[in-house]
Parts: C-alpha cells; sequence; structure tokens
C-alpha cells in the first residue's frame, strides 16, 4: 500500500520503539524507518515487499505492553499474541468464526505454540514466522481450516497450516487403525518420548509408507520410530527400548537397517 494510506501519515503519525530503533505506525504496526532515517526516507521506506508470500511480523509493542525489565520468554509471549490479534482483524470479516476462535483462545494457542516450541519440534521449532503456527493451533481447536479468503487475508499457504495441524491431530487421536501407527503410539508412550515426535513419526509413516523386509510389526513400529526421534534431534538410545515387552532388539536393528536402506524420498 501507499505509505500515505497508512491511518497515522498525518496524525499522531508513527512511534518510536527503542528496542529496534523503528518507526512503527500505532495503528498498522508498519515499519515506516528507522531511528537514523530523514524524513524522505521515513516516508518512502516500504517494511514489506508485495511479491514476497511470507508474512513480515512486526515485533511491535503497545504502550501498555513495554517493559524494558521484560524476559525473552515475555517477549515472545507478547509477540505471539500480536500476532494472534493481528490475524483476528485480518480475517474478521471473511472468516468471523475462525477470528472469534482466535480472539477467544488466544492464551490457549499461545501456551501451545510455546510449548511445542520448547520441544524443538519440527515445523514448531525456533523464531521466524509464527503466524502458520498460531492459525494451526487454532485449525486444531475448531477442527477446520480457515477459508481461503482468510488464507489470502492472512498471507499464509494452506500446506504450511495443514502439515502443522496434522501433527496435532494425530497426538490427540484415539481411534488409530493401523497397527503399526498404534505401535508407535504405544512405544513413544511408554518411553515418555513427546507427543508431536510420535504425532511426526506417524504422519511421516503414513504418507511414505515405507516398506519393510523385517516381518514383526513391533520390530517395524520401533525402528521407525528410533529413525524419527534422531530425525527430530530427540536423544534416545537402542538400549531404551529394551523396555519395550516382547520387542527383539535384533528385529529392531534389522527393521532399521531396511528403513535405512530405502530410496531417499
Amino acid at each position: 500500500m501507499d505509505i500515505k494510506e497508512c491511518p497515522n501519515y498525518d496524525y499522531p503519525g508513527p512511534e518510536l520503539d527503542n528496542t529496534t530503533g523503528e518507526w512503527v505506525c500505532r495503528k498498522c504496526f508498519r515499519v515506516i524507518g528507522n531511528q537514523n532515517s530523514t524524513d524522505d526516507e521515513i516516508h518512502n521506506d516500504d517494511a514489506i515487499d508485495d511479491e514476497n508470500t511470507e508474512e513480515v511480523e512486526i515485533a511491535y509493542v503497545a504502550e501498555g505492553e513495554r517493559n524494558i525489565d521484560q524476559t525473552p520468554r515475555q517477549k515472545q509471549e507478547i509477540r505471539i499474541r500480536q500476532v494472534i490479534e493481528k490475524a483476528t482483524v485480518e480475517i474478521d470479516s471473511v472468516d468471523q468464526e475462525f477470528a472469534v476462535s482466535l480472539s477467544k483462545n488466544q492464551y490457549e494457542i499461545m501456551n501451545m505454540v510455546l510449548s511445542l516450541e520448547d520441544d524443538d519440534i519440527p515445523l514448531f521449532k525456533g523464531g521466524g514466522n509464527y503466524k502458520p503456527r498460531v492459525v494451526a493451533v487454532n485449525s486444531h481447536f475448531i477442527k477446520r481450516l480457515p477459508n481461503t479468503k482468510a488464507m489470502v487475508a492472512m498471507k499464509v499457504r494452506p500446506k504450511e497450516v495443514n502439515s502443522r495441524k496434522t501433527i496435532l491431530d494425530n497426538m490427540y487421536r484415539t481411534d488409530i487403525d493401523n497397527p503399526i501407527h498404534r505401535s508407535i503410539d504405544d512405544i513413544g508412550k511408554q518411553l515418555g518420548i513427546p507427543n508431536p515426535i510420535i504425532a511426526l513419526a506417524i504422519e511421516e509413516h503414513g504418507r511414505l509408507k515405507p516398506t519393510n523386509k523385517e516381518p514383526k510389526p513391533l520390530a517395524q513400529a520401533a525402528a521407525w520410530l528410533f529413525i524419527q526421534c534422531k530425525k527430530s534431534k530427540y536423544k534416545i538410545t537402542k538400549k531404551e527400548f529394551n523396555k519395550i515387552p516382547n520387542l527383539s532388539r535384533d528385529a529392531m536393528n534389522r527393521a532399521i537397517e531396511s528403513y535405512r536402506n530405502l530410496p531417499q524420498s
């Protein structure tokens, strides 16, 4: 958009974020310059590339929430709540049900996003763009994705949201029909492996449908879960799998070797 369309272009004008040194619109959160910019630079600097498919998240802190003693955790919480509030405004006119759920469940959504990040789970770990994670958690809560217009308004890709929603849906499933998947779930719970890793292992097994030369389903399930733990950088040893009743270590080793010899997808 043209900077002159900014709600605060004339009055009361942008606010200086002392943390980043950026001038930020008080209403639309648009970064329109920095502390050292000239007047011309402030009015012409564009923080968002219209051709960029990713949303640029602005680390804007409302005056009521600004606190120089904020911990890194508090700053994360504020940032995620800002993402939720912004998404709610963006889609209120095109998917009101989804917007209402975002607003109503904002603290539950924030806590789940942070919990998944703390566990360093693939697709949820690290900083970066929180919006797909927020939308995925809310989609899990209301059991549907936002509609197409809402996706466009929020500038998120359906694939980014759906892959994360699938992990969350699998985490809380009680109707696992596939025997291998059921064994992956049982083994993971017995060994105290985080639910998101178990869910990811089940999702990947269902997606790839890998074959295995080892005939014992329990060994296949243990081997697949072990490999997924390694991919997720979750520390677990083969020795810990000895705790699983009726699981042959030799069979598990054969299954691991068979999976590793599969062509890479």
